[in-house]
């Protein structure tokens, strides 16, 4: 998550320059095998990475909320437009690309002076590339060091601006050396001061200067920046040395001229950036779009400092949690005053974070806040001040304070001090060491048995099965065994999310059962989904299988449709022809909702449009039968009084007929919503189904656009035509659909899967006495649908007796 990312994150990037330093001091090797040899050992080196990876894409932690947002991040980075245009609506990107640009055309002509005085300095091909090598280890030594000791202190200390500025003042003071003596202790000195801090100082500052950047948009432009820019600005750095080197006989320290040149115009853009970085921060603040898992935001820099002041004095609740959310690895005294007055703030969430945040003040008490906070409304503020109550303690005191926060009177208090021993268990082992988990949590749940209140029983079981999933440990299971067979439906609920943390495959056909309960089901099924594609096969079997309850297999495409992976979207797919209607719709409505949350995944195109034909047709079906009922229905109008009950039927039929159409017409729109934009089709849908012309031609000429043309051959027709005759004769004409008599109407009505259809059928069958359907009634007796079943026995009885 992104709390141990910010903890690991030093860590993992000290391992990249570790390996830099490495593989610097191996290149001596060149001396022993010769140069070209090294790939060799490259070669080896990436080798064994491939098998790293392997093993840690296997052990990956599972989180569908992660990869849901994941993938909407990608494909709305992929679909942020051209570059130049986001750029050209940026000043803060064009500054910042400015910056980049003149800052690889001053690396190229480093790095050239470098190698030139090298070359000039060294005669052997393979003690050149020692020598490289080992400054190059040397190079990621320095930028260890100050990785290690150095970046945070000065970011803090400096700001970002003037942490920018240490890179080129570093490089002039190594260009003007370079150019008084053109010596290799001077070349040596320039590229230390390029290499040491570029690769620490400066590129954490820069990072930084992306933080007000939109995520839907950051990705974009930093590939554009580090590609395009990077590439264009290595071009122009070769442009200038051939024209002042090559042409104008620029010798090696002279270059440096062309250096200190640049390195003016840098200075400049970095001031620049520091007004645009201010403004751009200010605005995603206001927005809220700054990526919270960013682990190099750094609040404290100067120039953030006093926008978040301001957001904290202020009265938008939104705005100040997600301050808070920002100043989470934050330590700075000027912010405890506004913490404080937060902690009677009227938010539970902003008095929660108010209260985490104070807690890493050593220095600060706030025990007596703290202690009212335990008699707080909300659970999450309870807890947290348990915690805070239970730090503040010295030595064996800590667990004294927590011991009488178990024993205490409140069973509210007691509930937040089990919860806290949970979280806690794993890394403190003072705790470990004092209680004994299980069997303070089996005394607590025996403990509820005695209690007269239901409302206390509730909360402490509900409290015990969160604690369980705090916890995270496998010997806890067997006790949500028993709290997911509760009879509080809060506590079933809050077991099926615990088991869902544990991932615990023994609990799925139990999670499964659940999904059919109504009250149950939504944590049911996002407990499923953190099982991940491990519990896809039981969930498909599940589906398949004819002797799941209905409720149950309704709700599986729900289910499998959180996991975003491309397994679920075949096992969805290959459900679409069920022979239930209401089952494709679920389906479906599923697979909908994973083009939406997982625009990553990919969807057989072949398939989906081999499906919309097949609905379509179907429409087109429905639409003959349609027209007979109509015709029938005016020849039904202008009969006798005594044929008004055959008229009403008939009529139910028709708006049956309507609404199967109107069914047919979504399904299609959905299936085009798995094949072009969901976005676009769903508007689409809306236009065409509006009473107002204009926006249902609008939505036409769209689809007469976005459509390919196999496609718009046949759905342009439905959604253009108003006149039956017309839609009718497209049938015909496409689809070789004859026209229908009355008798072959009601035969494939009867024959239909819509159970409503036949039930509606049944009955105008019953009130025009239609002796010839006898053996296909009699059929419908034993139907599975209640509603069929016994319009059958009315339409029988009708029959036997006109």
């Amino acid at each position: 998550n992104a709390r141990e990312a910010r903890r690991l994150f030093s860590f993992i990037g000290a391992g990249a320059i570790s390996g830099g330093i490495f593989g610097g001091y191996l290149t001596n090797l060149a001396l022993v095998i010769g140069t070209e040899n090294l790939l060799l050992i490259c070669f080896g080196f990436v080798s064994i990475c491939l098998f790293i990876l392997r093993i840690v894409w296997r052990e990956r932690p599972t989180d569908q909320r992660v990869e849901k947002n994941y993938q909407q991040r990608q494909f709305q980075q992929k679909s942020a437009g051209n570059p130049l245009t986001i750029f050209k609506n940026s000043n803060h990107l064009t500054v910042l690309a400015s910056i980049v640009g003149v800052s690889v055309i001053v690396a190229n002509l480093v790095d050239y002076q470098f190698n030139a005085v090298v070359e000039a300095s060294i005669g052997s091909k393979d003690g050149r590339t020692a020598f490289f090598g080992v400054w190059l280890s040397n190079l990621s030594i320095v930028s260890l060091g100050i990785q290690l000791f150095l970046t945070r202190r000065m970011l803090s200390k400096l700001g970002v601006v003037a942490s920018l500025l240490l890179l080129p003042l570093g490089i002039f003071v190594g260009a003007v050396s370079i150019l008084i003596f053109p010596e290799l202790w001077a070349a040596v000195l320039i590229k230390v001061a390029d290499g040491s801090f570029k690769q620490s100082i400066n590129k954490a500052s820069f990072e930084l200067l992306y933080l007000p950047v939109p995520s839907s948009v950051k990705t974009q432009a930093k590939s554009f920046i580090d590609v395009f820019v990077d590439s264009l600005a290595t071009g122009v750095g070769g442009v200038m040395l051939i024209i002042f080197n090559v042409w104008l006989g620029f010798s090696t320290g002279q270059v440096s001229l062309l250096i200190i040149g640049l390195i003016v115009i840098w200075g400049a853009l970095i001031w620049q950036v520091r007004r645009e970085y201010i403004n751009a921060f200010r605005l995603a603040i206001e927005k809220r779009t700054i990526d919270l898992e960013d682990f190099s935001v750094n609040p404290e820099e100067a120039a953030l400092f006093d926008s978040l002041l301001k957001i904290l004095e202020g009265d938008n609740s939104r705005q100040i949690l997600y301050a808070l959310k920002l100043l989470e690895n934050v330590k700075n005294q000027q912010f405890v005053e506004h913490l404080k007055r937060l902690l009677d703030h009227h938010s539970a969430e902003i008095r929660e974070q108010a209260l985490r945040l104070l807690s890493k003040y050593e220095t600060v008490d706030i025990s007596e806040a703290a202690n009212q906070l335990l008699s707080d409304e909300s659970q999450s503020v309870r807890l947290e001040a348990v915690g805070y109550l239970v730090q503040k303690a010295v030595g064996k005191q800590k667990v004294a304070v927590l011991q009488n926060f178990l024993q205490s009177n409140e069973y509210r208090v007691n509930a937040a001090a089990l919860m806290f021993a949970a979280r806690e268990y794993g890394e403190n082992p003072d705790i470990r060491e004092a209680f004994d988990l299980p069997k303070l949590i089996e005394k607590m749940l025996s403990g509820t048995e005695t209690l007269a209140d239901p409302e206390a029983k509730s909360y402490i079981r509900v409290s015990v099965a969160k604690a369980i999933g705090e916890a995270r440990l496998p010997a806890l299971q067997p006790f949500l065994r028993q709290l997911i067979a509760d009879q509080h439906v809060e506590v079933i609920q809050m077991a099926a999310t615990s088991i869902g943390i544990l991932h615990e495959k023994a609990f799925v056909p139990k999670l499964i059962d659940l999904i059919g309960d109504k009250s149950v089901r939504k944590f049911a099924r996002e407990a499923l989904a953190e099982f991940g594609e491990q519990v896809l096969p039981e969930l498909s079997a599940r589906l398949t299988h004819p002797e799941t309850k209905r409720s149950i297999r309704m709700n599986l495409p729900r289910v499998i449709s959180m996991i975003g992976v491309q397994e679920s979207v075949e096992i969805l797919v290959n459900q679409l022809d069920h022979d239930k209607q209401l089952m494709r719709y679920e389906v479906l409505r599923a697979l909908n909702k994973m083009r939406r949350d997982f625009p990553m995944l990919k969807f057989p195109e072949k398939t989906i449009e081999s499906i919309i034909l097949n609905e379509t047709h179907d429409y087109m079906d429905t639409l003959s039968v349609l027209n007979v009922q109509q015709h029938s229905a005016i020849a039904d109008g202008v009969q006798s009084v005594a044929a008004s009950r055959v008229l009403q039927a008939r009529r139910l039929l028709i708006k049956a007929l309507e609404e199967k159409l109107d069914a047919n017409l979504e399904r299609i729109f959905r299936l085009l919503g798995l094949r072009y934009r969901p976005r676009d089709m769903y508007n689409a849908y809306l236009g065409v189904v509006s009473n107002r012309q204009d926006i249902r031609a609008n939505a036409v000429e769209f689809l007469d656009n976005v459509l390919d043309t196999s496609l718009k051959r046949l759905i342009i027709p439905i959604v253009e035509n108003n006149s039956l005759d017309a839609l009718i004769e497209m049938s015909r004409r496409e689809f070789a659909i004859s026209e229908l008599t009355e008798e072959e109407c009601f035969e494939k009505m009867l024959a239909s899967p819509d159970e409503w259809l036949k039930a509606c059928t049944l009955y105008l069958i019953a009130e025009l006495n239609e002796t010839r359907f006898h053996e296909q009634v009699e059929a419908l007796l034993t139907s599975s649908d209640p509603i069929v079943r016994e319009t059958a026995n009315y339409a029988m009885v009708r029959i036997k007796n006109p």
